[in-house]
């Protein structure tokens, strides 16, 4: 069983991923992110948006650009297969009712 920590990780990612898959490619601010997370109704913070899309980026679903003030995150064609639920990977859930 998940900690209630590691729980919030797996749906924030979801989210994320989510949300850049109905952005249709368009590029998404660490900070443009943390306002859709929270306003889904997870508590987040701006470091935990940057770890998750680190994340993200590691398994092949984001593609990050920008500099030390802006960090921006893309969907990959990857990460789109995944907001389609066409591959399985237990450490993001998508929402169930979007976001």
């Amino acid at each position: 069983m998940m900690s209630y920590k590691e729980e919030q990780k797996v749906i924030r990612r979801g989210v994320i991923i989510a949300f850049l898959h109905e952005a249709n490619g368009q590029t998404a601010s660490a900070d443009m992110l943390l306002a859709v997370v929270k306003g889904s109704g997870v508590p987040s913070y701006f470091d935990e948006i940057l770890e998750a899309v680190n994340w993200l980026e590691k398994k092949g679903y984001v593609a990050t650009g920008g500099d030390n003030d802006v960090v921006l995150a893309e969907i990959t064609n990857r990460g789109k297969r995944r907001a389609r639920n066409e591959i399985r990977d237990e450490g993001l859930r998508l929402p169930d009712n979007g976001f």
